[in-house]
């Protein structure tokens, strides 16, 4: 999504010990508009941003847990912001 719209800026989340594979992950062009934010999405508030889109968040935990992710997304995205979720292959 940064490489095709470079007028955006976003950034991941996820614990600090994924941020090298994070960092590895993210292509040299796009790092200037991407960004790891530390942190756990079952502990406080997610920021607030115009779009929350999960990924692998979702992959193994309890049906509990997703509706919890899914009421913070939903809590931090703005007015007119979206939520989404993929999970890539």
């Amino acid at each position: 999504m940064a490489s095709a719209h470079k007028h955006l800026m976003g950034g991941g989340m996820d614990l600090p010990g994924v941020q090298p594979i994070f960092e590895l992950y993210i292509r040299e062009g796009t790092r200037r508009l991407i960004a790891l934010l530390s942190g756990e999405f079952f502990q406080g508030p997610l920021p607030k941003i115009h779009v929350v889109i999960t990924g692998h968040v979702l992959h193994n935990v309890s049906l509990n847990e997703k509706l919890i992710v899914f009421r913070k997304a939903y809590s931090a995205v703005s007015s007119g912001g979206r939520v989404g979720s993929f999970m890539m292959p």
